[in-house]
């Protein structure tokens, strides 16, 4: 085929051979066996010279086209044969945004790399472990939801959780610095609705009798839902308050700015976030990569 386009736009035989770093005779060879496989001759003989035959033009457009896109493959494909290819795949059950600084670094240095983000039900075993490498998850008292198919962690942080409420609801001063969960317990609680997804560790049985025994504090919970954005909007029209572990202030912040965050005085409750990887085996090459550049980029414990 590069014998021929080339042939073809030189119309010199010698030319052709020198291109090509080959004998004339080669290139003769090359013309012809094209020629016997398409059935058609291609040029035609005009003197001492060649010409294409109305074959030949007809099939040196094709002939140009295929050479070209060829070409380019394999100048894409020089372009990213150091760079991670495939998907990363993540099982949401904690608030995403701690990792979205981490993957957009990985992302600018690894383009052809995408990430999918599910929310599988925990308990359907076969297609988590099909949809996942990795799951963000929340850990209390020393495990998390999904460790026998998870085995391998590492604590990204521990967070305490603040009280966000509107000032359409109640208005602090600016000196205020925290607030009790007494001084809440008189409005309704906003809150996440129960979920198979996620773990909601802060209101759990045990934990609300927690409130009840040692800080004399019951909690009217008025509202619930299982949307993010739908609770603080909810917040910002003032329904009532609602307690937000530290990974998420940011984000109701970006979407109701005038709420007030305030941290919790004498809070007894706080949780670990984690990113938890399968069996190395089972990892894509791509999930396998981006875990060890999110070790480095959290300055976290490498795999042994």
């Amino acid at each position: 085929m590069n014998a021929f386009v080339s042939l073809a736009q030189s119309l010199h035989m010698p030319v052709t051979a020198q291109e090509l770093n080959t004998t004339q005779s080669h290139i003769s060879k090359l013309i012809a066996s094209l020629e016997a496989e398409l059935g058609v001759k291609l040029f035609d003989r005009v003197g001492r010279g060649i010409v294409l035959n109305e074959h030949g033009k007809l099939f040196y457009e094709y002939a140009a086209g295929a050479l070209r896109l060829m070409n380019d493959g394999q100048t894409a494909l020089k372009g990213v044969k150091n760079s991670v290819l495939g998907t990363v795949k993540i099982g949401a059950y904690a608030f995403t945004p701690i990792l979205h600084p981490c993957i957009r670094t990985f992302a600018q240095k690894n383009p052809q790399v995408n990430f999918y983000f599910s929310e599988v039900q925990q308990q359907n075993t076969n297609v988590l472990m099909n949809l996942t490498d990795l799951v963000l998850v929340a850990e209390k008292e020393g495990s998390y939801t999904m460790q026998s198919h998870f085995p391998v962690c590492r604590e990204l942080l521990e967070e305490e959780f603040y009280v966000a409420i509107s000032p359409k609801l109640f208005h602090y001063p600016k000196s205020k610095t925290s607030v009790t969960l007494t001084e809440v317990s008189q409005f309704p609680m906003i809150e996440v609705a129960p979920s198979p997804y996620y773990q909601n560790w802060v209101f759990r049985e045990k934990d609300m009798e927690h409130f009840r025994d040692i800080l004399g504090v019951t909690f009217r919970i008025g509202y619930t839902t299982n949307d993010f954005f739908t609770k603080v909007s909810m917040l910002d029209q003032g329904l009532g308050f609602a307690l937000f572990p530290e990974v998420c202030v940011a984000s109701a912040l970006r979407i109701a700015p005038d709420l007030q965050i305030l941290p919790i005085e004498d809070y007894p409750i706080r949780r670990r976030i984690l990113i938890a990887r399968k069996p190395r085996e089972q990892m894509s090459s791509s999930a396998r990569t981006f875990w060890d550049f999110l070790l480095d980029y959290y300055d976290l414990e490498p795999d042994r």
